[in-house]
């Protein structure tokens, strides 16, 4: 690769980041300018009758066997664990993807928490009852961020495997399938422990998916036609 090139990967790269930081930036003012409609939607009586009914199905009383699981199980979309997976993959990904992956990787994780954080601080929604006993410092409710970066963070992880190191459709598969029920599993924990609403989990789910589905399609484009090849080949291979 030429010191041209390497300069162009680079730039792309840059290029790469401050468009999800706009895409980041769009997200959070159409949250503030939509707020109330927001607010209205998450409190109407339709979305409050099925906070309600998922409440009573699936909530488990402290100290039972399900709730003591799922205690444990919800540390897999911890912030703590999503940063972790950022870490590790980053080291994995420096010396062996180009400068477009490596910008998608940090604005994935970095953008999931901006986006979580900063729609919380503008619906400013209270959690569920009770729910203060698992937090380990009160925060807002809506989305729920656990929900939001492990579709983010685990989707992002399934990417990226699949593009680098996986050939073959049914090992592609699996592993989607995989971060499928790693996901379904730590949204379904927020609602077992009564930590979040229903619709928290909703919104977070549909936030997550919106988010990891800009950082592939815009790493898709920013990468050059040659390099786009490449992965579609490794990942076909």
């Amino acid at each position: 690769m030429t010191d041209n090139h390497t300069q162009e990967d680079i730039r792309r790269g840059f290029a790469q980041f401050g468009a999800l930081g706009c895409v980041v930036a769009s997200v959070l003012l159409g949250g503030w300018l939509l707020r109330a409609p927001i607010t209205a939607l998450i409190y109407s009586e339709a979305a409050r009758g099925f906070d309600a009914r998922t409440m009573i199905s699936l909530h488990a009383p402290p100290g039972s066997t399900l709730h003591n699981l799922f205690f444990r199980l919800t540390v897999i979309g911890s912030p703590i664990a999503m940063w972790i997976v950022c870490v590790v993959g980053l080291v994995w990904l420096f010396p062996r993807a180009r400068p477009v992956v490596i910008a998608t990787w940090i604005a994935a994780f970095g953008g999931s928490s901006a986006i979580s954080t900063g729609l919380k601080h503008i619906v400013l929604r209270a959690r569920p009852e009770g729910a203060e006993q698992y937090l380990f410092s009160m925060s807002y409710s809506f989305p729920s961020t656990h929900t939001l970066a492990s579709l983010v963070g685990y989707g992002m992880l399934a990417y990226v495997i699949c593009q680098f190191r996986l050939p073959g459709r049914a090992r592609q598969r699996l592993t989607v399938l995989l971060a499928a029920a790693v996901i379904s599993t730590v949204a379904i924990s927020r609602l077992i422990l009564g930590v979040h609403y229903a619709t928290d989990v909703v919104g977070g789910l549909l936030l997550g998916a919106f988010w990891l589905s800009a950082c592939i399609f815009l790493a898709r484009r920013n990468l050059r036609p040659s390099q786009a090849a490449a992965l579609a080949q490794t990942s076909t291979s």
